[in-house]
């Protein structure tokens, strides 16, 4: 019983802290109803790796619905609740960055699922950028019909014009922050590499590639 509640605790506690923080917006600002369908529809974000398992009945690490979870509390909680995104320019970098790596780790442990160990490790790496790239673009696809359903400036148009910036530099620059944390996943693929397995051992039963098999 205590295996199958585990996965579902990092959404709830993601919706609990999505309450908290409507609390604390409704303090401090509280003008914009946006936020609160932002906080709280975000924070259903990590349920979908154990809806994902009990449908398919291929268990998914915990780990990702953790990442999920951290980076629902950078993006909405902080970023847009608390106005972290206005108050340090460079934390939509921060954030968007740490969506690359947990898109990379997402699309590490599909794989394994889907007997990607098979592949050539090269094959497997490429995937995983393809993956978390074209999640990123489809993220920035969604959020240029949001901008024109509602009249929002969520990619910055009009703040790069004013800072005399390229027009798609907030666009560019999030999927290149996205880039940089594919980058620095590779990075504990190498670690794990180095440490016999013993990062992605533990949490994705990764034990290396299956020499032989194309």
């Amino acid at each position: 019983m205590k295996k199958k509640v585990i996965p579902w605790l990092p959404g709830i506690a993601a919706e609990i802290i999505a309450g908290v923080f409507c609390v604390v917006y409704a303090k401090i600002n509280g003008e914009t109803w946006s936020v609160y369908l932002e906080l709280t529809a975000s924070a259903l974000l990590p349920f979908i790796f154990p809806v994902y398992s009990a449908i398919s009945k291929k268990r998914l690490p915990t780990a990702l619905g953790v990442s999920a979870a951290v980076f629902v509390f950078l993006a909405s909680d902080l970023g847009s609740a608390l106005g972290i995104y206005k108050s340090l320019p460079f934390w939509d970098s921060i954030v968007h960055g740490f969506f690359g790596f947990a898109c990379s780790l997402t699309a590490f442990a599909l794989l394994l699922r889907w007997n990607g160990a098979r592949l050539k490790p090269f094959g497997f790496v490429l995937i995983i950028l393809l993956f978390t790239m074209g999640v990123s673009a489809l993220w920035e696809i969604l959020e240029y019909f949001i901008d024109l359903m509602t009249g929002w400036d969520s990619q910055k148009i009009a703040a790069s014009v004013a800072e005399g910036k390229s027009p798609v530099a907030d666009t560019m620059e999030d999927m290149i922050s996205a880039l940089v944390g594919t980058a620095a996943f590779y990075l504990t693929l190498l670690a794990d590499k180095l440490l016999h397995h013993g990062i992605y051992g533990p949490i994705c039963d990764f034990h290396g590639f299956e020499k032989g098999k194309e």
